[in-house]
């Protein structure tokens, strides 16, 4: 598969019609990011909108809606790679280095594949603010259901 047949799956999955959004992925449905970036190294960027609900007494970004916008990028990336299949987190780790400011009103998530066996994937993935300020780190393991090998472009040899 080329870039740009994975830079099209990837768009075609975020911007199907809202209601199919909303049943096929509703956790992506609800936080609306958008696609900016696959890259040849296999790199998936994805950038989500900050909204006040999503906000803290103290008005930054909660950390749990952070963690779910990594968990939506690795879940999407696994599901495309794998050619639509299921796929279920097994654990996840997160460590926050600064917080989303009430300024800040877009995160930018960047997640790739560290291994890819039959069973399960290990994925990390930063979070930065439009400035390029690092947010927050994660690394997840996830069950690939159905184990399908993956195709992403990093692995392609």
């Amino acid at each position: 598969m080329t870039l740009t047949e994975f830079k099209n799956l990837f768009i075609r999955e975020l911007t199907m019609p809202s209601e199919k959004l909303k049943t096929a992925h509703p956790t992506i449905w609800r936080a609306g990011p958008s696609f900016v970036d696959y890259t040849e190294d296999g790199e998936l960027t994805l950038s989500f909108p900050v909204h006040p609900d999503q906000r803290n007494g103290y008005q930054l970004l909660q950390g749990g809606i952070l963690s779910s916008f990594f968990d939506d990028v690795f879940g999407l990336f696994v599901f495309i790679a794998s050619g639509h299949n299921p796929v279920s987190t097994i654990q996840m780790n997160v460590s926050y280095h600064r917080g989303v400011t009430p300024e800040t009103d877009t995160v930018l998530v960047t997640s790739r594949v560290i291994r890819a066996g039959r069973n399960i994937v290990s994925l990390e993935a930063v979070a930065k603010d439009p400035g390029g300020n690092l947010i927050a780190t994660c690394q997840t393991s996830m069950l690939n259901v159905n184990h399908i090998k993956l195709n992403y472009l990093a692995n392609d040899e």
